[in-house]
């Protein structure tokens, strides 16, 4: 609905570089808990920004740097970029960029953390009239990070093209539960709500809520009540510095369900939250963390995504896929 509006509001073919009315639009539908699609109020264009891994060496340290250009798009840039970011799931800290050659360019750099350390970030700013823009577009919800460590060895890694023992349970359910399989596409109002394709890693399958038939209504197999439960394999964890990584999905077209990511050290009796998943991030989000940020590592680790529809009054889905494992070697 919220897209229908803008698009009747836009006067360039382009509702997400704004429309005459967006602000008041956006107020109106936030009102009533609907969400006008987020814009691009200035443009990133990355030129430099650190690894996937950072190794560590104390003979040869190379910092982490962020070299970006940020231009107007919507508006002219009002406000200092800003790096937010930080350490194995702690507080947040900020360092702004620095403005070090007309038009946009911003250069950054830190000292590398310690061995061990999983760093999370994303940049921010603001227009000229207050609307923050970020990198990542989503963040942050969806955050950027990179590993400081002098190895990594994978425990395991899955993408579910075979069943390596994950399992499913589902309590008051009467549709979505999780499958593993390629999914069929649905679509809502022109977004995307079950995925269609699975994330970049090798194969086509994934876990996702509910397989519809193809060309089939978008309600016909999302998640209703629930929960519906996916439960990793047991890790034997103990002693590790270990890191879970995995891609997620998530739709939900009123705001009010949530797909929550899970831990626990002592074989599923108690669990600890990682994330809880809102709202409509319907591409596949690659997540990371490390797993005594949140337990004491044990040889009892499982890992788990919970989702329902409860009241059953709206359209969600969720997915999961290219679950890995790994362990950081430090020294």
């Amino acid at each position: 609905l919220e897209p229908d509006v803008l698009t009747l509001d836009d006067n360039d073919g382009d509702i997400y570089n704004g429309t005459p009315h967006y602000d008041e639009i956006a107020t109106g539908f936030g009102a009533k808990n609907l969400h006008a699609p987020k814009l691009e109020w200035v443009k990133y264009t990355k030129f430099v920004e650190p690894p996937a891994f950072m190794l560590w060496n104390p003979n040869d340290i190379v910092s982490p740097a962020w070299l970006f250009r940020v231009l107007p798009n919507v508006n002219p840039v009002g406000a200092p970029v800003v790096l937010k970011y930080r350490f194995n799931g702690g507080a947040w800290q900020s360092r702004e960029l620095i403005n070090y050659a007309d038009p946009g360019w911003y250069i950054l750099k830190l000292a590398l953390p310690p061995c061990g350390t999983v760093v999370d970030w994303y940049l921010t700013t603001e227009d000229t009239q207050g609307h923050e823009s970020t990198y990542p577009f989503n963040a942050p919800a969806d955050l950027k990070t990179f590993i400081v460590a002098q190895g990594l060895q994978t425990i395991l890694e899955d993408t579910f093209e075979t069943n390596l023992g994950w399992g499913v349970t589902n309590q008051s359910l009467t549709s979505g539960a999780w499958v593993r399989a390629n999914p069929n596409g649905t679509t809502q109002n022109g977004q995307q709500a079950n995925p269609e394709d699975d994330s970049s890693d090798p194969g086509a399958q994934c876990y996702f809520t509910g397989q519809g038939t193809v060309g089939g209504s978008v309600g016909a197999a999302d998640v209703d009540g629930g929960p519906t439960i996916l439960t990793s394999p047991l890790l034997n964890l103990q002693g590790d510095n270990a890191i879970v990584e995995y891609s997620r999905w998530f739709y939900n077209d009123d705001g009010d369900d949530v797909l929550y990511v899970e831990i626990s050290n002592d074989n599923g009796n108690s669990w600890v939250q990682v994330e809880a998943v809102m709202g409509i991030q319907n591409s596949w989000v690659r997540r990371s963390f490390q797993v005594g940020q949140y337990v004491t590592p044990s040889s009892q680790v499982r890992v788990r995504f919970r989702v329902a529809d409860n009241p059953n009054n709206s359209i969600t889905e969720a997915g999961v896929d290219h679950f890995v494992v790994k362990r950081l070697l430090c020294n």
